[in-house]
């Protein structure tokens, strides 16, 4: 039996897909708790126009990321730490450190946007990953510096 799905239904597909299921799973579970309708030629418009609406939101919120993309790249953050002699640290620098020193710049950035594999261990410069967006991500300067030196 086909179906649109007006939920996510996990292991099936996502809102607004044309899925096709066995009639007892779709007469006892789907349509019951309302997560799909019959397909008529309304609901198939209806969600032709849903989908259409939630490409063209996507596309505006990956256009304004790509915009604070732009800005981000020009970041440049310098993070003291106590280090040893030979460079190394006592700890190590991670998304918390970096995203607390971009958020005194003024870039909002949530750790979990941090790609960072493995902490930074030692005295210098690095590029480290933004992940704004699957589509959308950006290298931003880590200086890793003594705190002797600032």
């Amino acid at each position: 039996m086909e179906l649109i799905l007006t939920e996510d239904v996990p292991g099936l597909g996502v809102r607004g897909d044309l899925v096709t299921v066995a009639r007892g799973y779709a007469q006892n579970y789907l349509l019951p708790k309302k997560l799909a309708r019959v397909p008529t030629a309304q609901v198939i418009q209806e969600v032709r126009a849903m989908a259409a609406r939630r490409a063209a939101e996507r596309e505006a919120r990956k256009a304004e990321r790509m915009e604070y993309a732009k800005r981000l790249a020009t970041a440049h953050v310098t993070i003291p730490m106590k280090a040893g002699k030979e460079g190394q640290l006592y700890g190590s620098v991670g998304p918390r450190q970096i995203q607390e020193a971009l958020a005194a710049q003024g870039y909002e950035v949530e750790e979990k946007q941090v790609d960072l594999d493995p902490h930074l261990k030692a005295l210098g410069d690095y590029d480290v990953t933004i992940v704004l967006d699957p589509e959308v991500q950006v290298p931003v300067k880590v200086s890793v510096v003594s705190e002797e030196e600032t």
